[in-house]
């Protein structure tokens, strides 16, 4: 099956090693403030569904914000019922939810919505025991669930394979077992950090899918805590909010894969919070819902980094597919002949191929190994427009 995807965002680097970002607050989310929801993206779209809200009322609901327009619309309510403290993640056009607790039982289900239907469809159980609170990210074709809690705090670590519905059990994660984590991906690796063990962590861990092999990096550079957020913007990650032994916080942090180091970025400009939602959209990095104490938030906030030098210009639009692809990309303009070059780029910016164009072009990347990567088009004005496509054979 191919997948299609139109975009029309223009992203140019510019070189701004000062600035610590910004905050700016978009269409609140469009149902009842909540917590402890899950969430993912699918190309230019986010998704938040399920969590806790005043009444505590475990929710099922289930909604898609658009990048494009700034607009929420709701979609099928999550069939696996109402539940709290599940895990999100996406792969190509399909996003999923598992585990979690129903208000009355933790559970062990994986569930898949389809971006195409708007329907969702079961898959084969977590396997291992069911919990909440756990962390999940993917890469490529395939989920990772892992952590958690259920009574008893757990570091076991599992991969599902989205093209054989089956799970395999990878390394345990190396850190001590915990609950609330932050978890995301950047390329081939995974990452795992913060959270609760009995006590607030800010340790931080590098999985690579290659190796199956976890490794210490440099620790979060804000104070211990738990049930904070991040996601990745290329080859940078980002956490901030959650709560520890001081209370609920506000800073946002920013960790270089090139360096191991952690910078602060401005703080969140909403009030201090946890058990937020968290992703990112190309360039863009999202904060919405979560906790303050005794408040429940609808509130929604995008996050702006010009540390990594990406100013959007909405100028010429192009189509991408199949992305997911094993074979090749093809590119087109939705304007004649405005496509100058081609290039792929890995997520440090390293041109790994490069071809000259037209306005229809074929890229082949069967040499390419499995992983996320840029998609460069410069167009007769020498502008260049980034799309994250993936490679998975």
């Amino acid at each position: 099956m191919k997948y299609f995807f139109s975009f029309s965002i223009c992203l140019f680097l510019v070189l701004n090693t000062c600035a610590q970002g910004s905050w700016s607050q978009k269409a609140s989310f469009n149902a009842s403030g909540r917590s402890r929801a899950a969430g993912f993206t699918i190309g230019a779209k986010a998704y938040i569904g399920t969590g806790w809200d005043a009444a505590n009322t475990v929710l099922q609901d289930f909604w898609e914000w658009d990048q494009s327009t700034d607009t929420w619309t709701q979609k099928a309510n999550f069939d696996g019922g109402p539940r709290r403290n599940a895990v999100g993640f996406s792969i190509g056009t399909k996003g999923y939810f598992s585990t979690g607790h129903d208000g009355g039982n933790h559970v062990q289900d994986l569930w898949e919505w389809d971006q195409s239907t708007n329907t969702w469809s079961q898959k084969t159980n977590f396997p291992a025991a069911s919990r909440q609170e756990a962390a999940g990210f993917s890469i490529g074709t395939k989920g990772y669930v892992g952590t958690g809690w259920d009574g008893t705090l757990y570091r076991d670590f599992w991969e599902w394979n989205q093209l054989t519905n089956t799970w395999t059990q990878m390394a345990d994660f190396v850190g001590t077992p915990r609950s609330s984590a932050v978890a995301f991906s950047i390329g081939v690796k995974g990452y795992i950090g913060t959270g609760y063990d009995n006590t607030y962590t800010k340790d931080f861990w590098e999985w690579d899918q290659a190796t199956n092999i976890w490794t210490q990096m440099a620790d979060f550079g804000g104070s211990a805590r738990a049930s904070a957020t991040g996601f990745s913007i290329g080859a940078k990650s980002y956490i901030g909010i959650g709560i520890d032994s001081n209370g609920r916080q506000q800073d946002f942090w920013e960790w270089d894969t090139a360096t191991n180091t952690w910078a602060q970025m401005t703080n969140f400009s909403g009030v201090a919070r946890n058990e937020v939602v968290g992703f990112s959209i190309g360039a863009y990095g999202y904060i919405g819902t979560g906790l303050d104490g005794s408040n429940y938030y609808q509130d929604f906030w995008e996050f702006t980094t010009s540390s990594v030098g990406i100013i959007e210009n909405k100028t010429t639009s192009f189509i991408v597919y199949p992305n997911p692809s094993n074979g090749s990309f093809i590119v087109k303009s939705e304007h004649s002949k405005t496509i100058k070059e081609i290039q792929i780029r890995d997520l440090l910016g390293n041109v790994i191929i490069q071809q000259h164009s037209d306005d229809l072009a074929s890229v082949n990347i069967m040499n390419v190994p499995v992983g996320i990567y840029l998609l460069a088009i410069v167009d007769q004005h020498n502008r260049t427009t980034y799309q994250k496509i993936e490679i998975c054979h």
